[in-house]
């Protein structure tokens, strides 16, 4: 493949025979990371929420964007053509929003975070007047406690990327720390299942897996089966996630050509809309899914054909709450992280039911000044 540099337009030398199949422009040193496609599936749904988050919060408030482990801010596709990383896509999604905002991007690479200016001054981002941009070449951890230290109480809107390659510089205090010191933060984890799973009984990284998890209980685990391993290792993290974050949403991904795990990514949010628009982002980019199957993707399961999701919604409400009265609401707030349903199912469940004559619906106004409705489902059988 002849790669040509999106800056000065030489030649660009690929090494085949690193991890990440770096390539590297002999002129001006531009580098590029070659494109997976589960990298391509992360970034297209952080693309999709981050613009919506963007559009709400930014109406009200100026706004934080941090990205933990920012990367060279550019890939290469099989094709030859370039794809920006996730801070170049903030700063784009941003200044197409017209929004206000400061980006901290933080790498403890000093060769990537000298990439990313680059990159920011190709585009003219560095011109900005309503982006204030800094770089940061330290560990992540480290900088964003040392931050939230010298910021406590701050009420900007802030979305966090805690994106690393592996496992070892995700901390559990530091997640905490951040839910805790930012009243309206939002974070995007990277959790690295595989890599996780497979180093798990190497006793060398007890304490690492123990900041991991804020906590010795995944030892619990080391015994079991890949399968139930996976469920409960899961299953734990978040449930410790939870004591942190409101909504805990997790999102998984397999490698492209292998039915396993490789990672997932988990959303935390103390704002049930967050969790509700993440989830409908991941769908929309995993043909209507939560989860993302490589190329099995567009392959569709029997709880796919026809009606049979709404019916089994249906039947999931039916169980959950029959004989009560509950308002929409609480049926989101209580099921939108811990079920694969997304909001816009448990509403087509519901208007279904409806119809049907087996729930009773009601319409009140939430206060008598406002004209927004409130929906409640009285489950009749």
């Amino acid at each position: 493949m002849d790669l040509k540099c999106l800056i000065c337009g030489s030649d660009m030398e690929i090494n085949r025979k690193s991890k990440l199949r770096e390539a590297k422009c002999v002129n001006c040193g531009l580098i590029a990371w070659y494109y997976e496609e589960q990298t391509k599936m992360k970034h297209n749904v952080f693309r999709d929420y981050f613009d919506k988050w963007v559009k709400i919060l930014g109406k009200y408030y100026k706004l934080n964007y941090v990205d933990g482990f920012a990367g060279v801010g550019i890939y290469y596709d099989d094709k030859g053509e370039f794809h920006f990383g996730s801070p170049l896509i903030a700063v784009e999604t941003i200044i197409d929003n017209k929004k206000e905002a400061t980006l901290i991007l933080i790498d403890n690479n000093k060769e990537v975070i000298s990439n990313l200016r680059k990159l920011i001054r190709y585009k003219g981002f560095d011109k900005v007047q309503t982006l204030k941009i800094h770089f940061i070449n330290d560990d992540f951890n480290k900088t964003i406690n040392k931050i939230l230290k010298a910021t406590e109480g701050n009420i900007t809107p802030t979305f966090i990327f805690i994106d690393p390659f592996g496992f070892g510089d995700l901390k559990f205090r530091t997640i905490k720390n951040i839910m805790e010191k930012i009243p309206r933060a939002e974070i995007l984890i990277t959790f690295m299942y595989n890599a996780i799973s497979r180093f798990l009984e190497n006793k060398n990284l007890s304490k690492t897996f123990n900041e991991i998890f804020g906590s010795d209980k995944w030892r619990n685990f080391v015994g079991y089966s890949d399968k139930s391993r996976e469920e409960e290792i899961i299953s734990f993290y978040i449930s410790q996630l939870k004591k942190v974050s409101k909504f805990v949403t997790p999102f998984m991904l397999t490698f492209y050509a292998k039915r396993r795990t490789y990672y997932y990514l988990i959303h935390l949010t103390n704002h049930y809309k967050g969790a509700v628009i993440m989830k409908s982002s991941f769908a929309k980019c995993s043909f209507g899914r939560p989860y993302w199957l490589g190329k099995y993707s567009s392959q569709k399961t029997l709880i796919e054909i026809g009606d049979a999701k709404v019916r089994s919604v249906s039947n999931f409400l039916l169980e959950k709450y029959n004989g009560k009265s509950v308002p929409f609401l609480k049926i989101i707030e209580d099921n939108i992280d811990s079920t694969e349903y997304l909001g816009s199912e448990f509403k087509d469940a519901v208007k279904r039911l409806e119809r049907e004559g087996i729930v009773s619906v009601s319409y009140t106004h939430l206060r008598a000044h406002e004209t927004s409705l409130h929906l409640v489902c009285r489950l009749l059988l």
